[in-house]
């Protein structure tokens, strides 16, 4: 809804003139602002552009059978989950824009880190510039976008987020919503329906980006009411419109994801009890830990997994402390409310964006992560600028020009001048453990010690062939025996961590110690009985040993437990041709390729074996198609 029309403007023409020409003056002083902002945050991560694929990059991105396939397997992206294609149970994910963005890049430049590192600098460049345009649009002639925008772009809790490819999901999901207020604010200035189309569809990006943007359904009526003269009921109104969006995107989301159950405890510590009350505590002592980390951003870890973060009860001072401190912040917000007060505003949007992953509301995938601070420490920057402002008596800026802009409030500048040395010199200090998985993962054992996944994270990097087949001859096997200390370690932690066994299984499978790794297969499978890898896995080593009905029979129970596990498929129409059962391995390798058409490797098993079930024009059909992906299969 606009806002009410303006009587006749009764100014002269020569003031009228003389103010569009400050208007003028000051729109450009306002993009060379925002392009410092940008400037700067390019600055915060130009050292990760050489870095490599990382962390969840894998399962997004370079072994995900669907992403590798480019932009073909967008159609495919928008109607599975975020994990589809990599061998993962229970996946609750929907990221169909993200991934088609991983996709696009693939298809520009094949396992090339690369483009994904500077897209996303550039992208959160591009963030910082649009945060500040829109909320001075919002909020006209106020220093607090500049300091909030400025704070937000060096902080280095970002390092979670801009140096991991994967975490491009946050970075477009908050850059949408910022369009989406962008265009919002045009269209309440303007009363133009084609404003309010464009603010909606910003906003179904940023739902498709990640699902945690259904928050700002909430953020969008408040940014109306503080920074408009509308009343609470008509900020309401005025952004009712979104619902559209959310609506659809959650249908969307059932129809592909639909129910889905409760994660692991090895993915959420909180489920290491049943007590709901200590779950409840525990998540707020969390909540605590969050803010610390935003005013006093050291030591910063990727991984808080069990049993780094000990659960706490209701009497516990670590919660009674958290508790007190939202309780304060919260009263200040609320008692702030009717004027309006900026750090009230910040304060809100902070709770608001915070609240769905913060476990109090709902049990999500995980207890902590420096990245889910993200969009929330938005928030957190804007109301620390605007309770700067305000101590240092805020006043409204006049300038046109930049040098008048920064002396106009020369001690809050030289307060923020100081904030972006110390945040920056953090931030170049933690964005080099980012490199690789190697140096990424020994940071986590070194911070967070008493994490199962962090022991299990640089284990396995350890005893992978492609690291230490790398090193001299003589270090192999003392980096291979540490590398299984680390796993042994994850499982001390955490006894049930199936993927810890399913890896030493894996190691052992590979340097062909059969009689271990089947041992390690079986041990996941008893604590994990429905991972189909562990039971792949220990159909392969059953293949080795030529127990082709105990192959088969593994390989069985891994496509039921996920019946698109591409490699899978493909080891069970090996098997079956092995013992010359073509007929029956045909079907296995005819979905082997169905589900990853770019697989040279399954095209080729399965020309053979048609030849050999004597349908040679078939086999020509996919012999060819196996020597036109990969050269090793040309005659």
């Amino acid at each position: 809804m606009a806002e009410p029309k303006k009587k006749k403007d009764l100014r002269s023409p020569n003031e009228l003139k003389k103010i569009a020409q400050e208007e003028k003056k000051r729109a450009k002083l306002l993009r060379i602002l925002g392009g410092i902002i940008a400037l700067v945050a390019v600055v915060q991560y130009a050292q990760t552009i050489s870095y490599g694929f990382v962390l969840d990059d894998y399962s997004a991105i370079i072994e995900n059978t669907v992403t590798v396939n480019g932009i073909d397997a967008i159609p495919t992206i928008f109607k599975t989950s975020y994990r589809f294609g990599y061998p993962i149970q229970g996946d609750e994910l929907y990221r169909p824009l993200t991934k088609s963005m991983f996709a696009i890049l693939w298809q520009l430049a094949p396992n090339n880190p690369l483009p994904g590192h500077l897209l996303n600098i550039f992208l959160y460049a591009l963030t910082g510039f649009l945060l500040f345009i829109t909320f001075s649009k919002w909020l006209k002639n106020s220093y607090v976008p500049f300091v909030a925008s400025v704070l937000f772009v060096v902080h280095p809790i970002h390092t979670d987020v801009v140096p991991n490819i994967k975490s491009m999901d946050e970075i477009m999901s908050f850059l949408f919503f910022i369009l989406s207020l962008n265009w919002l604010h045009h269209y309440l200035q303007t009363n133009n329906a084609k404003w309010m189309l464009f603010s909606a569809l910003g906003y179904f990006a940023a739902l498709l980006s990640k699902e945690s943007a259904i928050t700002f359904l909430a953020v969008y009526p408040l940014v109306i009411y503080f920074f408009s003269e509308r009343s609470i009921a008509r900020s309401f109104s005025s952004s009712a419109f979104m619902l559209a969006p959310a609506v659809i995107f959650l249908l969307i989301r059932y129809s592909v994801v639909g129910e889905t159950g409760p994660p692991s405890m090895a993915d959420n510590a909180l489920l290491a009890t049943k007590d709901v009350l200590v779950q409840k505590s525990s998540a707020i002592y969390i909540l605590g830990l969050y803010l610390l980390k935003l005013f006093y951003p050291h030591p910063l870890t990727f991984d808080y997994s069990y049993n780094q973060i000990p659960l706490v009860n209701a009497t516990d001072w670590k919660f009674l402390l958290s508790l007190a401190a939202y309780v304060a912040i919260f009263i200040y917000a609320v008692m702030k409310w009717k004027s309006k007060d900026l750090v009230a505003f910040g304060i809100f949007f902070f709770l608001i964006t915070i609240s769905i992953s913060s476990n109090v509301i709902m049990i999500i995938g995980t207890h902590m992560a420096e990245r889910l601070l993200y969009t929330p420490s938005f928030g957190f920057c804007f109301a620390v600028a605007a309770a700067a402002d305000k101590f240092l008596q805020p006043k409204q800026f006049t300038a046109t020009e930049l040098p008048r802009y920064f002396s106009e409030r020369r001690i809050l500048m030289a307060a923020v001048a100081v904030i972006v040395v110390v945040f920056t010199l953090v931030t170049f200090n933690q964005n080099p453990v980012w490199r690789s998985n190697i140096s990424l993962y020994k940071s986590g054992v070194e911070r967070s010690p008493n994490s199962h996944r962090t022991h299990y994270y640089y284990g396995l990097s350890l005893v992978k062939p492609e690291y230490y087949s790398t090193l001299p001859e003589g270090e192999q096997k003392q980096i291979i025996n540490r590398g299984l200390s680390e796993l042994r370690k994850a499982v001390e932690i955490y006894p049930d961590y199936a993927d810890a066994y399913l890896h030493m299984g894996n190691y052992y499978s590979a340097v062909k110690q059969n009689d271990s790794a089947v041992y390690f297969y079986r041990e996941a499978i008893r604590v994990t009985p429905y991972l189909a890898t562990a039971h792949n896995n220990l159909g392969t080593v059953y293949f080795d040993l030529q127990r082709w009905d105990s192959a088969i029979a593994e390989f069985t129970k891994a496509i039921r437990l996920d019946p698109n596990y591409q490699n899978a498929y493909r080891n069970l129409g090996s098997a079956y041709g092995t013992i010359g059962q073509f007929n029956q391995a045909i079907p296995y390798f005819q979905k082997a390729v169905q589900l990853a058409p770019s697989d040279a490797e399954a095209c080729y098993f399965l020309g053979i074996t048609y030849r050999s079930a004597g349908d040679e024009q078939n086999a020509q059909i996919y012999l060819n198609k196996a020597a036109a992906l990969d050269p090793k299969f040309r005659k």
